[in-house]
């Protein structure tokens, strides 16, 4: 009888975990969507609705400095982005050419040994 496997596919020691990271990912980046977006929103119903339901609300955000808030907000989530893509990049090339050399030498050795073969034969 086979044995069947400790763990079966796509199962990972960090799969608990997944539903934490979601959570913590979505408690992270709604607020600062929420600051992102809201401001301007409101600045597009101010402008372009006569009588809001909530006039003072829309016009509290749509003010300068939530508007000055919002820019600086989303250059800096979008800098994270970036930097986080750029540095995954920069692992990504330094795994691939740690494994080019692996199989660069890897090819070498099985080259020198059959040279070495030949020698022999």
């Amino acid at each position: 009888m086979k044995k069947a496997p400790v763990s079966a596919e796509g199962q990972s020691w960090n799969r608990p975990f997944e539903v934490l990271g979601k959570i913590f990912f979505w408690a992270f980046w709604t607020p600062i969507l929420y600051i992102i977006i809201a401001p301007w929103l409101s600045l597009g119903v101010i402008t372009y609705w006569p009588s809001p339901i909530f006039a003072g609300f829309f016009n509290s955000m749509a003010s300068t400095g939530w508007l000055v808030v919002s820019v600086v907000a989303f250059v800096w989530a979008t800098g994270a982005h970036a930097h986080g893509y750029y540095q995954q990049r920069q692992s990504k090339k330094k795994f691939r050419a740690s494994l080019a050399e692996k199989n660069a030498r890897k090819a070498a050795g099985s080259e020198q040994a059959a040279s070495e073969a030949e020698k022999v034969g």
